[in-house]
């Protein structure tokens, strides 16, 4: 089953950053999307997460479970505070800037790093947060407002490269479709799967 799984990630994601790799600039040590975020995933993600955990050492699984832990009390405390907006954190898998489950991570992380349209608002145009360090399509964009960007053609000309920058429809209705077929839809945040699963980090 997650044969074909990682197949599918390898069509409909692996491919979107070879086609952009000109712009793109992530690299080992890159982990800006891991540290500010939010990751909900599904239980298949969460079973293919499963299978990257036999590559960790024992003191690794713990240490993912307390920072699990540690995020649970993060969110408590933002909850009694009334604190507004969205809940972020660290992800509990990643430790020095590095990702211990890369080869298994879920799909939103394989989405981190990509220009998108935005699903919510289809004439708008998704930009990753990397692009304010300098990173990915940052020499080919220009600026214009605090947060909002736009290719500049001017740039992409310069550039002469052998694919047109774009944002990509992130289509994940093939995962939906697997999961479901494996009656494995069900959603949570990625340390809430960490603290269902607490037998697999000891």
């Amino acid at each position: 089953m997650f044969k074909q799984y990682a197949e599918i990630l390898k069509i409909n994601l692996d491919k979107c950053f070879d086609d952009q790799k000109e712009f793109l600039f992530c690299n080992a040590g890159c982990s800006f999307c891991c540290v500010i975020n939010s990751y909900p995933i599904s239980k298949l993600e969460y079973e293919y997460i499963r299978i990257g955990l036999s590559t960790l050492t024992a003191s690794m699984k713990k240490l993912v479970a307390e920072m699990a832990f540690d995020v649970k009390e993060q969110y408590e405390l933002f909850l009694k505070q009334g604190s507004k907006g969205k809940f972020t954190y660290t992800c509990p898998f990643l430790f020095e800037k590095t990702c211990k489950i890369y080869e298994y991570r879920p799909v939103v992380c394989r989405t981190h790093g990509l220009a998108y349209i935005n699903p919510n608002n289809p004439e708008t145009c998704h930009y990753p947060c990397c692009i304010t360090y300098d990173l990915n399509y940052s020499t080919i964009v220009e600026k214009l407002g605090e947060s909002s960007y736009v290719f500049s053609q001017e740039k992409v000309s310069k550039l002469n490269p052998k694919n047109s920058p774009k944002a990509f429809n992130l289509d994940i209705s093939a995962f939906q479709t697997f999961a479901r077929q494996h009656n494995m839809t069900e959603m949570k945040e990625i340390y809430e799967w960490i603290l269902g699963d607490l037998a697999n980090y000891r």
